[in-house]
């Protein structure tokens, strides 16, 4: 009756049917598992009015809790006679909770551990991982207080603690994620206000930077091809796919099909999951021999680029493993962040081969400033080049 369409804009849109006529619905940018549970949804409701049967608990709990600009779309397609006195958009009563800790096991450890893997709405195994982490530390600390009452002191109390113990950058990372948390528990009207917003909106708790120089690292294509050299055909696309196209490793590469290469074009098309978009990336020469090596071995009926990663939580782990083993054995430097530093590496070439900045930041998914803090690199070349120059060649002014 309905179906899913992604664009290539990254946003989601869905066609269905109703009394013999076809209508759209833009969903918009959502993961694909809300998109599949709305369309269930629909699906089920139109289903119900043409048999003009009861609606279920579970679909009148879906129109209850529904947004009003969502039920006025809805009620433009089947009528308000279908939906009056079930979607009213009346503030749902406040929940009562005892503490902090019971509002993060009801409404995000379960949410994150039931959360779906899918090309177009991806929930990385490293994210959730990291949510959850951050969850259980503010449970330990905030795990018996009343939601209510935890104000700004208890969080600056608790970034003081970590302070103490973790990196500057791991402080922030916790502090961000608990601040979605507290929203989170906003929107659902669990507590009034969120303790990190002041009422004029302002934020009232500084959060450290999560810039770490001493995890950037620009990887010379030499080095690159030092660990080509001892790779397996599979892994060594798995690293020029990083190095030299700028995928996420495994988030990106791991989804990748066949079908989203053009031979022709030199193009491949890339599911970026962390913002939810597709995008057409072009092939450098090395990408291609590599990926046309591994499709002559590859099985003719194979759909997954990598199948062995392909919806495997654990893929991270094991790339990661194995190409720090490689560079051990190899007697190699092992960098910080080894995919993420490949990855920046190409974006410092790119712009220093005179690629525009907006060009190479859409290429590889980020914006200007996540470019600037956590990607671009001053090289050794350029060191050696401004140690070398005559400042008589400045241009007057």
């Amino acid at each position: 009756m309905a179906s899913l369409q992604i664009q290539s804009n990254g946003r989601t849109r869905l066609q269905f049917l109703y009394q013999g006529k076809r209508s759209t619905w833009r969903i918009g940018q959502v993961t694909h598992r809300m998109a599949t549970q709305f369309k269930s949804n629909l699906e089920e409701l139109l289903i119900s009015i043409e048999h003009q049967e009861p609606l279920s608990r579970q679909l009148t709990s879906w129109l209850k809790g529904m947004a009003k600009v969502t039920r006025d779309r809805l009620v433009k397609i089947v009528g308000s006679e279908h939906v009056e006195g079930v979607s009213e958009a009346t503030q749902a009563p406040r929940m009562r909770l005892k503490s902090f800790g019971e509002f993060v096991v009801t409404n995000y450890y379960q949410r994150r551990e039931n959360a779906t893997d899918d090309r177009s709405g991806y929930v990385a195994e490293s994210t959730r991982k990291n949510v959850i982490l951050t969850s259980k530390a503010a449970v330990e600390h905030f795990g018996n207080i009343p939601l209510q009452s935890i104000n700004t002191g208890h969080i600056d109390l608790w970034k003081n603690e970590l302070m103490e113990t973790r990196t500057k950058a791991t402080v922030a990372g916790y502090l961000k994620k608990f601040k979605r948390l507290m929203s989170l528990a906003k929107r659902h009207k669990y507590i009034d206000r969120n303790p990190f917003i002041d009422d004029e909106g302002k934020l009232q708790i500084k959060i450290p930077s999560q810039i770490n120089e001493d995890r950037k690292c620009y990887v010379p294509p030499d080095q690159v091809q030092q660990l080509l050299d001892v790779c397996t055909t599979s892994l060594k696309a798995v690293v020029v796919l990083s190095r030299y196209c700028g995928l996420r490793v495994p988030s990106e590469v791991s989804t990748l099909k066949w079908a989203d290469i053009d031979w022709h074009k030199r193009t491949l098309k890339a599911y970026r999951q962390k913002n939810n978009r597709v995008s057409i990336q072009p092939l450098l020469p090395i990408v291609f021999d590599h990926l046309r090596a591994l499709w002559e071995t590859s099985p003719s009926q194979e759909e997954f680029i990598f199948p062995n990663y392909a919806k495997n939580p654990n893929a991270a782990k094991a790339i990661g493993q194995t190409l720090r083993r490689i560079l051990i054995a190899n007697n190699q430097e092992v960098w910080p962040k080894i995919t993420n530093n490949l990855r920046a590496s190409l974006s410092t070439d790119l712009k220093n081969q005179g690629f525009p900045a907006k060009a190479v930041d859409q290429w590889l998914d980020h914006s200007e400033k996540v470019a600037s803090d956590h990607y671009d690199i001053i090289t050794t070349a350029e060191f050696t080049k401004a140690i070398s120059l005559d400042v008589n060649s400045f241009n007057q002014i």
